[in-house]
This record gives C-alpha cells, structure tokens and sequence, in this order.
C-alpha cells in the first residue's frame, strides 16, 4: 500500500461564510452535481460553490468555473440584508462578473415581478426589461432546485446594442442567438419564482449552457439525464487509484462537451478493428503522484491501458512501441468512449486489452525502425474487425462460468443506435471519489 490519504474537496472555511446577512451564502447546489445532475456530489475544494459528483464532471466544468472561482472566495461583504450575490455579463470584457445587487421589496410583493429592482445602471438607459425564468437545464436535461432569471434589453438585437464579449468568450462563439448588451443573471429560490437569494457558481454553469442552446422544450420537474447528453464511456484505474479502493474497470457517463470528445486521442489499434475508440487521461491525485509502492511502480502504472496504445502505423518509425505520454509507467488513469457514442462496458475492453497482448506477444524483438515493412503488413492482416469479434465471443464463453456478467453483454459490434447513452446515472458504479488534482 502506498502511504497515502484520500482527500474529500470540502467548502472554504466556516470563517467566511460566518454571517450569513454579510456574506455569500452557502451554495445549496450539492448534493447534486452541476453537470449531470448525479448524487453525492463534493463541492469545489476553493470555492464551495459547486459540487461535482466525479472527476469527468468536474473537468467539464473547468473551462467556466475557473473563470469565477477565485473571485467567489473574495467577494466583499454584502452591503445589507437587501443585496443579493449576481451574475453581471459585460459587453467589453472577456469574462462575467459576480456583484452585489440591491433587490428591495415591496410590501405586497408576490412574485418575482413586482419587485423594484433597478438595472438601468447596469443595462444601460433606455431601458425596456426583458427577462427570461429557466427553470432547468435543458442542454443537460434536468430541472434545477432553482429559477434562474436572465435580465437583458427586451430590444438588443435592433437597439444598437453591442456584441456581448464575456458571453461570447465563455460559449466559445457558440450560441444559440446573438446576444447583445449587458446581461444580469439572478437565482430565485425554488420553480416559483418568488424570491431572491444568491447564485451559486453553479449557477453560472447552466447560464451558459442555456446562452450556448437555448431552451427546446418544455421541461418536466422530474427530469433525468437524457441519454444523448452523455456517452457511456470505462475507467481504467492506474496502480494509484485501485490503491485506493477503486475497480480496475468502471462504468462512467462522459457528457459529450467534456474533452474526451473535444480533444480527442484514437486508439490506433481500434481503427483497424472498426471499433474507432477514444481515450483520455484523467489528472493524478496529489496524494500519490510522486510515490511508489513497495514493489517500486509509480502511482501511474497503468500496463493495462497502455497496451492500448501500441503504434500499429505500418510506416511509423516507432511501430510496435508505446508512445512517449502513454507508455504504462506514467500514463495514470484513463477513460475510454466509443467514437460512436454508443455504450462501451467494462467487458469490451477486458477482451481487447487481452486481445492486444495476445496481438503484441507476436511482435519481434526487433520493433521500431527493426521490422520490414512487409512482417508488418503481415502482422497487421491479423487486426481486423472479424477476428476481434470472434476473439470477443470465445473470451466471453470462457468467462460466464465465473463471471455472470458477461451472460447478457452485447458484443461490441452487436450494437445499435438504440445503444447509445449512458446508463452510468442509474449506477451507483459510476462516481469516481473527488481528490484534490495536480496537472497531467
């Protein structure tokens, strides 16, 4: 065993929040988490002001929570009991704003709507409010435990309002209208919109995905993850973390703007095989890093997953070796999707890193630069699509009687489009524990 402790990201220190008529209040976004809606979440480590139930989801909402996080745990003091914490998205900066706005109530306020709030020094003058309620996340296909109100110029596409830069900046240029002028978003407790209270970073995670999409449909309270909203995708655990109690091979649901998808990196051996397969490598837990075990492997040994990545390119001056990145002893933990977006299981990859070693045991001494092209082309003749999905069916055949499992698996080529999604949000299976992380 290593000498390592697991590390839970917790909220900041009970010093800052201690006056809850003076401060940002806690975030009420955990347990669930931001990206896809799952239990167990563990908010952010810095800000506490978002939770995440895994290390996928986390990096999804890196690009757009980064922008705040810091500056969440330095907000001054509310003015007074009257100031609610909001989101303010200028016209000339690269990133949004979190700010103290003054919401005063009316004695016969009933809803949202008629409370007097004053925008106009911050959407400009002239001011005819639009305002937009989003009750869910429609993107990601759930209903959130709040309303969030987006407050803009009812007029901006015609009114001579400018691009919105911090919008633009953080949707990436993709969105589903073209915003204009200031915008302020607001979080109003619960789907009644009847009071105020302050967002959360979080809440800056769904504002984005709605200026990005857009609303589609009419969304039901009860709403769960929409299968094409994530792939099914398996987790190979580097030494590290099966150290740390995790399975060698797990289930996870990889939402498709994570970077497994916007970054990707093919297995080589899986084109031949039709099976066009993508991997990414997660972060390494600082609690292990730059330890070894007793037996002297690094923390980020992951022999199983590197066999993956042997270079089959016939003309490549590296054919046969691993390349510099993947290779086992500092690759880390992995995930892996199909391309296709159709489910992958822990068992299709059990069978192919064997299949890959079955592969690579015929492999010369000799590689690189050592092998003629013609052995090549040879031992390639034996990577194909029918000999995997036969090695596939003789593999499971031989793992029934001891391992259940496999009685009901498809094969890899035996599914369809009915196949797609995850099944990772029903399964307790799926959460990989939150470490604090250090860089790849």
């Amino acid at each position: 065993m290593f000498g390592i402790r697991l590390v839970r990201c917790s909220g900041p220190p009970a010093s800052k929040f201690h006056d809850s008529n003076t401060q940002p209040k806690k975030p009420i976004d955990g347990p669930h988490c931001t990206i896809c809606d799952g239990l167990n979440g563990q908010p952010c480590v810095d800000c506490g002001s978002t939770a995440y139930c895994s290390t996928i989801c986390q990096e999804t909402d890196e690009p757009v929570h980064k922008v705040l996080c810091e500056t969440f745990t330095r907000m001054p003091p509310r003015p007074t009991s009257t100031h609610q914490l909001g989101l303010f998205f200028p016209v000339d900066e690269e990133e949004p704003k979190l700010i103290w706005i003054n919401i005063p109530v009316t004695s016969e306020a009933t809803s949202a709507e008629h409370r007097s709030v004053d925008f106009n020094s911050l959407l400009g003058p002239n001011l005819v409010l639009g305002i937009t309620y989003r009750p869910d996340n429609l993107f990601r296909h759930f209903a959130l435990d709040c309303t969030l109100a987006v407050f803009h110029r009812d007029a901006f596409v015609f009114d001579g309002s400018k691009d919105n830069k911090s919008i633009h900046s953080l949707t990436g240029g993709v969105m589903y209208r073209h915003w204009k002028g200031p915008i302020v978003v607001m979080r109003l407790r619960g789907r009644d919109p009847k009071q105020y209270s302050d967002v959360t970073l979080g809440d800056l995670r769904h504002a984005i995905d709605y200026f990005g999409n857009g609303p589609a449909f009419s969304c039901n309270p009860n709403m769960t993850l929409r299968s094409g909203r994530s792939a099914q995708g398996v987790r190979v655990a580097c030494v590290g973390d099966r150290e740390m109690g995790m399975d060698l091979l797990t289930i996870v649901a990889v939402p498709r703007d994570h970077n497994t998808f916007k970054e990707p990196v093919e297995i080589p051996i899986s084109t031949h095989l039709q099976l066009p397969l993508l991997v990414y490598r997660m972060r390494a837990a600082r609690e292990w890093e730059d330890v070894n075990d007793e037996d002297g492997r690094s923390p980020n040994s992951n022999e199983g997953a590197s066999s993956l990545l042997v270079d089959i390119d016939k003309n490549s001056a590296t054919w046969g070796l691993v390349p510099t990145g993947w290779q086992s002893h500092e690759i880390g933990s992995v995930v892996i999707v199909r391309k296709d977006g159709r489910k992958l299981q822990p068992q299709h990859i059990e069978a192919l890193m064997q299949y890959c070693d079955n592969w690579k045991s015929g492999l010369p001494k000799a590689r690189g630069a050592g092998q003629n092209l013609a052995s090549r082309e040879n031992l390639l003749r034996r990577v194909t699509r029918g000999s995997f999905a036969t090695f596939f069916e003789g593999y499971r055949r031989g793992k029934i009687g001891h391992d259940a499992s496999y009685l009901t698996i498809k094969g890899p080529y035996e599914l369809d489009r009915s196949d797609k999604g995850s099944d990772a949000a029903k399964m307790e299976e799926q959460l990989y524990p939150l470490f604090t992380f250090g860089p790849i």
